[in-house]
Formats: structure tokens, C-alpha cells, sequence
């Protein structure tokens, strides 16, 4: 089922640990100027518009390649669970956070299909 959004974050790599700060960062900052921060947290990307050789790029050749049924896999980093969103989808979710009327301020899990 989907992510809570109040699900605790706990970072594997510098790269999380920079977005778990960035969130911390807008919750003191909502706190302390009365501001209405709201972030979203989108799953791996994938659909038109993503770079070949990019770090989702895979997701599209598989799904491209199944439409003329060339075989294909592709690999999770040893069998971890992943949440991919097209990217239409993920535009949606950013346009509607940031146009939301009367959001509370938060961080918001933007997650798509879980693929293995």
C-alpha cells in the first residue's frame, strides 16, 4: 500500500541524509515564519523527456522495449523494492502541491507502482 507520509525517514547515503536535511530545514523554517512549506517526495521518474544513460533510464527501455516484445530485465539493486511514477504523473503531483489551497505545511509522499 501507499507511504505514509509521516513515515520516519531514515537515509542510506549522503544523498538522502541532503534531502531528510532539506525537509528539516523547511519544517524549522514553517515553524519559526509562520510559512507554509509543502514538500514533495516523488518515487524514480520515468516516461519522455528522461536522458539515456540517466539513473531511471532503464525503467523506459523496459517498458519501450515490451512494446515490440524485445526481452528485457531490469535490476533493483539486489531485489529492493522501488517506487517508479511517470513522469506526467509526478508533474501533477508538483503542480498540485505547490497550487494547493489551505495545505497544511509537510512533506507529502508523491509514490507510484512498488516494481521488485
Amino acid at each position: 500500500g501507499p507511504l505514509p507520509d509521516d513515515l520516519p525517514v531514515r537515509p542510506v547515503n549522503v544523498y538522502g541524509v541532503t534531502k531528510a536535511f532539506d525537509e528539516m530545514m523547511a519544517k524549522e523554517y514553517s515553524k519559526r515564519y509562520d510559512m507554509n512549506i509543502i514538500g514533495t517526495r516523488l518515487a524514480l521518474i520515468f516516461g519522455a523527456g528522461k536522458k539515456a544513460g540517466s539513473k531511471t533510464s532503464g525503467w523506459n527501455d523496459l517498458i519501450e522495449k515490451s512494446v515490440d516484445g524485445t526481452p528485457m530485465t531490469q535490476s533493483t539493486l539486489g531485489g529492493l523494492k522501488v517506487s517508479i511514477n511517470y513522469a506526467k504523473d509526478s508533474a501533477k503531483a508538483s503542480v498540485c502541491a505547490v497550487t494547493a489551497e489551505n495545505a497544511p505545511s509537510g512533506t507529502y509522499n508523491c509514490a507510484g507502482h512498488i516494481v521488485t
